[in-house]
């Protein structure tokens, strides 16, 4: 394989050789992570650390949470000097190790059988948006175990991210007939009411999760959705606050408390939110779309295109690139 002899070239002392046998294997497969990350070490090799955050950035875009990748992007951001980033980058990506594509392992596994081993192969469908392989899945299985609570909740959400929301509720609801007390039925049936748009069952299951687990952050943050979604926006924001309190590591939250913050006219305490989610996890593209904005508000236009286009490598479809994007255009016609 091409990447392959890159691996040996580069192992061999011949970064300029191996390049463009990585370039060429992102050429051929861009999904397969071989070319990618040998990109990413000769360019670390040659010392152009940003050029090897554009391809680790751009590649975990599409592969999220890879911890091969992310200690490789540690490594360029320590060198960058982005401490607290690259603190983040290498804590998570300590124990990562390349996993690279083996066909014959690929062609067994479609062989092996099992409730776990395909329930397994499902979730990885899922992932990776492919709902319209994973749902028959899913169904298929929900037969078999007509009974098994999580499957319901697995299933249901899926149909909600699959566009048929209402067949997922159905579902959901059916979950938690057998169990009003069961948390994951609450939580994801706020997720798929919030889909539908009917913010006031969406709060009320909420509310529920809360009660249940008053010191659960997703809890709290579902009711911040839901509340916010309901034009109450002082009190999303007491909801997502809670839900940093109570679980840190809730970056989503940090990210929705900051653009409530960012509405309301709050510029410098909205980037205290965005700047700390991009600093525990620099590849967030929503808290790094929010950076950019407050720059926008500061005219600070150079430092907000700078934002908008580190977002646009992370998560090029994120739907609120389009809107940030225009609002900076305007804002440059403005300045001209």
């Amino acid at each position: 394989m091409t990447w392959r002899r890159g691996l040996w070239l580069l192992d061999t002392s011949r970064p300029d050789d191996a390049h463009p046998a990585f370039e060429k294997a992102v050429a051929l497969d861009a999904a397969n992570p071989g070319g990618w990350f040998g990109l990413a070490r000769v360019a670390l090799h040659r010392r152009q650390e940003t050029e090897a955050v554009e391809l680790l950035e751009r590649y975990l875009s599409q592969h999220p949470g890879d911890r091969y990748a992310l200690r490789l992007l540690g490594t360029a951001y320590q060198r960058l000097g982005r401490t607290e980033e690259a603190e983040y980058a290498l804590s998570v990506g300590a124990t990562g190790e390349p996993v690279w594509p083996d066909p014959w392992t690929d062609e067994v596994a479609e062989f092996r059988v099992g409730f776990a081993q395909t329930l397994k192969a499902a979730t990885a469908q899922l992932m990776a948006g492919q709902f319209d392989a994973a749902v028959p899945v899913l169904e298929r299985l929900l037969r078999e175990r007509p009974d098994e609570v999580s499957l319901m909740h697995q299933l249901g959400l899926s149909y909600v991210a699959a566009g048929r929301a209402p067949e997922g509720v159905a579902l959901l609801e059916r979950a938690l007939a057998r169990d009003d007390a069961n948390l994951e039925s609450h939580l994801r049936l706020a997720t798929a009411y919030l889909n539908l748009q009917d913010f006031s069952r969406a709060l009320t299951h909420a509310n529920r999760a809360v009660a249940l687990s008053p010191e659960l952050g997703r809890a709290h943050e579902a009711a911040g959705l839901a509340l916010w979604r309901s034009a109450r926006p002082a009190d999303a924001l007491n909801a997502f606050e809670r839900a940093v309190r109570f679980e840190p590591t809730n970056l989503g939250a940090m990210v929705w408390a900051g653009w409530i913050l960012l509405e309301s006219g709050r510029a410098d305490d909205a980037m205290v939110q965005f700047s700390g989610a991009a600093r525990k996890n620099p590849i967030m593209a929503d808290a790094v779309i929010g950076m950019g904005l407050v720059h926008l508000r500061r005219r600070q236009l150079d430092e907000a295109e700078a934002a908008l286009e580190r977002a646009a490598r992370l998560e090029p479809a994120n739907p609120r690139l389009g809107p940030a994007r225009a609002q900076f255009d305007a804002a440059r016609v403005v300045r001209r």
